[in-house]
């Protein structure tokens, strides 16, 4: 071999170990943004979960979805239509079973969000990502209670981040049901955010989450004093939906909904409510 060829070999095999320890650089700095295991993101806040329950007069459950502490002073963040499923009463059902009375803190009526209030301290609260940065196609955990399943687990990934008018929303893949709305929305650093919202019954596994840029605002510990006029934008921004009620006169159902009958009426939801009509679950996750 003579001295030039043996030149373009040195370089082309330096090339490749250049080429080897950038490719592995690049995998390293991958690994270190995702440090969490699934298990261990559920070790360490599936106890942050709780069910949120909206409570008729005598005290029946008549809702629930899920909610999340934001504050470890007892702040819970959820979702608004979460607690306006036409109760009385909101309380927050504990991990260890306990049900505790909550206060509503604050809302935001544009993007569905609130946050309540419980007594206490030493609550286990959530990490929320610092910053409003989410990738398509990382890796998301949700943990709620679809259905009444407390605690369940799924993990899916970001399939679009959607820009609405002045709105963003998360679009995933982690599949949801009915109890999963207000529940926290993880990336695998065990960081919450989103706070998973909806889910579109008609396609296959397309739900929605809302970013918590829209939580962070929420979270402090004394009521918004212009709580009264927020609850009144939101009763009547409802006034006005069209729902169905069922000829039994038990429920009442959003339009889409998969088990709404052809006996069912149209309605308007706040008359619906004013009647003691109750959600119907299917269409309220």
């Amino acid at each position: 071999m003579n001295r030039g060829n043996e030149f373009r070999l040195r370089r082309v095999a330096l090339c490749s170990v250049s080429c080897l320890l950038s490719f592995l650089t690049v995998g390293l700095s991958l690994a270190e943004e995702q440090t969490s295991t699934v298990s261990q993101i559920v070790k360490a806040y599936q106890r942050s979960v709780v069910m949120v329950q909206t409570l008729d007069e005598t005290g029946n459950v008549i809702s629930f979805g899920s909610g999340f502490f934001v504050s470890s002073s007892g702040i819970i963040a959820t979702n608004l239509h979460v607690l306006m499923g036409g109760g009385e009463e909101v309380t927050v059902k504990l991990p260890d079973g306990e049900d505790v009375p909550a206060e509503l803190i604050d809302l935001d009526v544009g993007n569905d969000v609130a946050t309540i209030k419980v007594e206490g301290e030493e609550f286990p609260a959530v990490q929320l990502t610092p910053t409003d940065s989410v990738e398509v196609g990382e890796k998301v955990l949700a943990i709620g209670h679809p259905l009444g399943f407390e605690h369940t687990v799924s993990e899916g990934l970001v399939s679009a981040v959607r820009h609405e008018a002045d709105q963003v929303v998360i679009q995933i893949t982690a599949p949801m049901s009915p109890g999963n709305s207000g529940g926290p929305l993880f990336n695998m650093n065990g960081e919450v955010i989103g706070i998973n919202t909806a889910t579109i019954l008609e396609g296959q596994n397309l739900n929605f989450a809302i970013p918590v840029r829209y939580l962070r605002p929420l979270i402090h510990d004394d009521p918004n004093p212009n709580l009264e006029d927020l609850i009144a934008e939101a009763v009547v921004g409802n006034l006005d939906e069209v729902v169905f009620v069922t000829a039994t006169g038990t429920k009442y159902h959003r339009r889409q909904c998969q088990f709404l009958s052809e006996s069912a009426i149209p309605i308007a939801k706040g008359a619906a409510i004013k009647n003691g009509y109750s959600p119907c679950a299917i269409c309220n996750p």
